[in-house]
């Protein structure tokens, strides 16, 4: 019953995405209005419970109508995973890369030869930009 649901949701959930995500100005509209109502309620519940700002005593409601509204927005359209966990961080997992606690010196020291490489490479393209300005300077 549960994988049904979890099912029926992610389907949804892929027809809505692909259909929103054809329509850039739509989709910037939605996602925008939905992640102010989510942070709109964390911000409010935060000021009820932390501050005391608010003095109705079921304040807390509408805090947590917006954030159900919100997450139900984000997650229907496929923000919620990019926007709160990172599209790097899934990319990694797919790739089943390691974290970096979890390298080997001999990783560690790879990754180090590659990010010395890129370094002397950056170091090449300064000089030769450098060499370009001066040679206009001179002509």
């Amino acid at each position: 019953m549960f994988k049904k649901i979890v099912h029926f949701f992610d389907k949804l959930e892929d027809y809505i995405r692909g259909w929103i995500s054809k329509r850039p100005v739509l989709f910037g509209l939605v996602g925008g209005f939905a992640v102010v109502e989510f942070w709109r309620g964390v911000w409010h519940l935060t000021d009820f419970f932390f501050y005391s700002y608010n003095i109705d005593p079921y304040g807390w409601v509408s805090s947590v109508f917006s954030i159900v509204v919100g997450s139900l927005i984000m997650l229907s359209t496929g923000l919620y995973v990019s926007l709160f966990v990172g599209d790097s961080i899934i990319v990694s997992g797919i790739k089943k890369e390691k974290k970096f606690f979890e390298k080997t010196i001999e990783e560690l020291s790879a990754d180090e030869d590659k990010l010395k490489k890129i370094d002397n490479r950056l170091a090449n393209i300064e000089k030769a930009i450098e060499n370009l300005g001066k040679k206009e300077t001179n002509v």
